[in-house]
């Protein structure tokens, strides 16, 4: 996998760990929408861990957040009630706080979304949806 790819690993399915590399390559969002379709098709419920704390936020092209969030917003239509919820995780309180505006200007998310400073808060809340 190149260095400018979006990890996904489901060793702890149905929790699926997401991480975004420093920088995005040119195929990175068809490759990694290609997998999240991938998740979709089975058919199976799954809670995302997203790990944004590699990424250089502000190197990301306007482009492809408009891309990704086009083929996601695809991606529920098409699969609805597959994702669960999705804890972003990053350190950066502007970071924090630029996402948490993000999601309220979204009109297409079926699932919660929050993002935390932590790890160990993502999967809390985690675990908090799955046994509520």
């Amino acid at each position: 996998m190149s260095e400018h790819e979006v990890e996904i690993d489901e060793a702890e399915w149905p929790v699926v760990r997401i991480t975004y590399p420093k920088t995005l390559g040119p195929d990175s969002i068809p490759n990694y929408v290609a997998r999240l379709e991938a998740l979709g098709r089975r058919g199976m419920a799954y809670w995302a861990i997203v790990d944004m704390r590699r990424m250089e936020v502000t190197k990301i092209k306007p482009s492809h957040r408009t891309d990704l969030a086009a083929a996601v917003d695809d991606l529920n239509r098409r699969f609805p009630d597959i994702v669960r919820c999705e804890a972003v995780i990053h350190e950066s309180p502007v970071v924090r706080m630029m996402h948490t505006a993000h999601l309220w200007v979204r009109k297409e998310l079926p699932y919660p979304s929050k993002i935390f400073a932590s790890e160990a808060d993502a999967r809390a809340w985690i675990a908090e949806l799955r046994n509520g």
